[in-house]
């Protein structure tokens, strides 16, 4: 390839996607003994598909099932890093869905429950 050829239409950026918890996610997993196994694989797919067609969404929040329990996360940028931050996990309930919870509670309750604030 010659100096100077395009590569690419797009500027690699160096942008780098990470994984976190709220403290509220936190008491899940020690609550429902989740491995961290588990959770690096909950981490892992999150990251590698920030947006997936099955999530269920309320607001900001996005809802992935993943290792059995619905993950409830939102996607922010930190500087120059994408952030997944996982909210919350909870065993589904088909009778009572995460997302309608989710939505009676509104979204200053979530807000301040996901953040901690």
């Amino acid at each position: 390839m010659a100096s100077g050829e395009k590569v690419s239409e797009f500027i690699r950026r160096g942008v780098k996607v990470v994984a976190e918890t709220t403290e509220k996610a936190e008491f899940d997993i020690r609550g429902y003994q989740i491995t961290d196994a588990a959770m690096n694989r909950i981490a892992a797919r999150l990251k590698e598909v920030l947006f997936s067609p099955d999530d269920r969404v309320v607001g900001d929040l996005r809802i992935r099932e993943l290792e059995g329990y619905d993950v409830v996360h939102f996607v922010g940028r930190d500087g120059d890093r994408i952030v997944v931050t996982i909210a919350q996990l909870r065993v589904p309930d088909p009778d009572n869905p995460t997302e309608r919870i989710l939505e009676k509670l509104g979204r200053a309750a979530i807000f301040r429950g996901a953040t901690g604030l």
